[in-house]
């Protein structure tokens, strides 16, 4: 279901339980980011959450509040079908280093453009599993696939 808004923009509800998927990724200190992306029926990304690292050079308020505001907008942006390649457009123009959150969403996004033409799952050349996107890189858990090595 969706709500029309009253420029007639529409905004995709969300159901009470979607399936997601957690993606483990390293920031420039090469500690644990965790993102997560809820996907609907179709596989089509709604919604994410971020959990960053501990750092106690910053304030911590200050980080999340700013990645809990990133992550409300690109869900947001991702319910009203924005096309993938515009926030993508848009997270690379607001990252100031290329392991920050934008930085690491956008690359998380593109690996999502990078898979089927109509999906988001990649399919594994060598056996067809589903390549998952790890550490930077797509690999293949049932075969050990890797498209980086």
């Amino acid at each position: 279901t969706a709500i029309v808004g009253s420029n007639g923009s529409i905004k995709q509800n969300l159901p009470d339980v979607l399936n997601a998927k957690r993606y483990r990724l390293k920031d420039q200190d090469q500690k644990s980011v965790y993102i997560i992306v809820c996907f609907n029926e179709y596989e089509k990304p709604m919604e994410v959450f971020a959990k960053f690292p501990f750092d106690n050079r910053i304030d911590l308020k200050d980080k999340s509040t700013m990645w809990t505001t990133t992550c409300r907008l690109v869900s947001l942006a991702l319910r009203f079908d924005v096309p993938m390649d515009e926030i993508i457009k848009q997270l690379d123009r607001s990252s100031g280093h290329m392991l920050d959150l934008p930085a690491q969403l956008s690359k998380l996004f593109k690996s999502f453009m990078a898979g089927t033409q109509y999906g988001f799952a990649s399919t594994c050349p060598e056996c067809a599993g589903n390549l998952v996107f790890e550490e930077g890189c797509e690999t293949c858990k049932s075969c050990g696939y890797s498209k980086c090595a």
